[in-house]
Order: C-alpha cells, then sequence, then structure tokens
C-alpha cells in the first residue's frame, strides 16, 4: 500500500491545505492568508491528502491545526502527522506538546488519547455554544521525572 511521505509545507501547498481546511473544519478554517503566514510551521503529506501545523515556543509546543482529507481518513495518515509533530516537537526543544479539540470529535479524541495524551482543561463554548474545546497535553521529555515538569 502506498504510503505518502511527510515533508515541509511550502507556498505551492497552500491551495492544497486550504481546500484540507475547508473540508475538515468548515466554519472554524482559517482563511488562505492566514495559513500563508504560517507556512514555515506546517508539514504535508507530500499527495498533499493532510498536513498539520505545530509551533514552538520554548519548552512549550501547540498543535495548532491538523486535517485529512475526509475521503482518506481512517487510513492511519492522522497519526502519522501526529507522530511527525510530537518528533518535530521534541527536536525543537519542548518538553510538552499541547493541543485543543472539539468535544463532540470523538475520532480525533481517541487519536489523542492513543498517543499519550491526557485531558488537562476544558473551554465551554470555545467552538460556539454547546461546543466545547478540550485541552490536551502530552510530555516529551524522555527519561525524565514528568512531575518536575509541572513546574
Amino acid at each position: 500500500m502506498f504510503e505518502p511521505a511527510i515533508r515541509p509545507a511550502t507556498a505551492a501547498d497552500i491551495d492544497a491545505i486550504a481546500g484540507l481546511e475547508l473540508a475538515g473544519l468548515g466554519a472554524h478554517a482559517w482563511s488562505r492568508v492566514v495559513l500563508q503566514a504560517a507556512i514555515d510551521s506546517m508539514i504535508v503529506l507530500d499527495d498533499r491528502s493532510g498536513y498539520a501545523l505545530v509551533r514552538i515556543t520554548g519548552a512549550t509546543a501547540d498543535l495548532d491545526r491538523i486535517a485529512v482529507d475526509p475521503a482518506r481518513q481512517g487510513r492511519g495518515l492522522g497519526r502519522r502527522l501526529l507522530e511527525a509533530v510530537i518528533e518535530i516537537a521534541y527536536q525543537g526543544g519542548a518538553t510538552a506538546l499541547l493541543l485543543e479539540v472539539a468535544d463532540n470529535n470523538h475520532a480525533a479524541l481517541g487519536l489523542y488519547s492513543a498517543c499519550g495524551f491526557t485531558r488537562i482543561a476544558r473551554r465551554d463554548d470555545y467552538y460556539g455554544p454547546g461546543t466545547a474545546a478540550i485541552v490536551m497535553r502530552r510530555w516529551l521529555a524522555r527519561g525524565q521525572d514528568r512531575a518536575s515538569l509541572e513546574t
């Protein structure tokens, strides 16, 4: 089975990324202009069927976006992108990776939990009335006392 490679996104990927945003995130999709400004923080599957955006600020990294073409979901592409983001954050010196996910996005919640993320907060009505955001964290430090990272 063909597995698309993961690579840094370029300006040539913006149209495909904007399409993934719209297809996967609908009303919450970012504009092409916002995506263009963040291109240096993105990775993309080389067939452009998925992408992710991760920002690293000191010891904390944030997974701001991750999307896979709805027609290609359920094939492990989201997990591959997430694993790449985790490695990028770790290699970038972060000790924790944070994300927000809609409380009704059960597939994403399951994926994040399976990849070691834990729920740390809830933001009511974050995605609109009745849809909360679940804030999740995964520690990235290896071989360290994770309790010491919380201080």
